[in-house]
């Protein structure tokens, strides 16, 4: 049950709940002034919150899906390929790559990033003596697993608000700069106050909401509101 139906084009297109990039930002790592590169950028689910805390994003994705991020084969570097425009100097690679990929991808975002790497997956990432000798044996004092107590439902090709999954996620993050010995957290109960019903609008905000000002301050002040409400919980973590 606790596993991903890949499609018959096999690209792995499962996009990422913009609250859960968010609880990433807010209490495991400070992207404040950073340079993040999301290189499976999808529709955008994950470049849309990583804008809120980061100084830049770069959006690429080796199919283009939408108008947001560029097309670009972030594999390739390992052959050789040059960077894109925007990419020579990076923070953080922050991703949701395909699971079978997912040791090829940290290698190349570690020889990327200058300070680390981040990428959801699912929870038998600890597992796999390949996964063992590639990440965890090497890096073991620079790991840390973040636990999703609730469910991350990510379904195929789209957000869905109402669906389930016996599948359970969390964030490895690999810090070059911060050790963090054999670390394993959990992300506490943050989708109430995390998730936004503009996460779920396809393209542009509703005319309605882009002419009325009185009523678009008012639905910043309600996101505002949710953000500090989930500060209290990161004396936990």
């Amino acid at each position: 049950m606790a596993q991903r139906h890949l499609g018959h084009d096999g690209l792995d297109d499962f996009p990422t709940y913009p609250f859960a990039t968010r609880a990433l930002c807010e209490g495991v790592i400070d992207l404040a002034g950073m340079t993040v590169w999301e290189p499976t950028c999808n529709r955008g689910n994950m470049v849309r919150p990583l804008k809120e805390y980061a100084a830049r994003v770069i959006a690429t994705d080796i199919v283009q899906y939408t108008a947001l991020g560029s097309t670009f084969d972030f594999l390739s570097l390992e052959r050789g390929a040059a960077r894109p425009a925007g990419a020579e100097r990076v923070d953080w690679v922050i991703a949701n790559p395909p699971f079978r990929l997912l040791e090829e991808f940290i290698r190349v975002a570690l020889a990327v990033a200058e300070r680390g790497v981040a990428v959801v997956a699912r929870t038998q990432v600890l597992e796999g003596i390949g996964r063992y000798e590639a990440i965890y044996q090497p890096y073991q004092d620079n790991y840390t697993f973040a636990q999703f107590v609730e469910r991350v439902a990510m379904v195929e090709g789209r957000l869905d608000r109402l669906a389930s999954t016996a599948t359970a996620y969390g964030w490895l993050i690999l810090d070059k700069l911060q050790p963090r010995p054999r670390s394993l957290i959990h992300i506490p109960p943050c989708r109430h106050q995390l998730e936004y019903r503009t996460d779920y609008i396809r393209g542009p905000l509703r005319p309605r909401l882009q002419r009325n000002g009185v009523r678009k301050l008012a639905w910043r002040g309600r996101i505002r509101a949710g953000r500090k409400g989930f500060r209290a919980y990161r004396r936990w973590w």
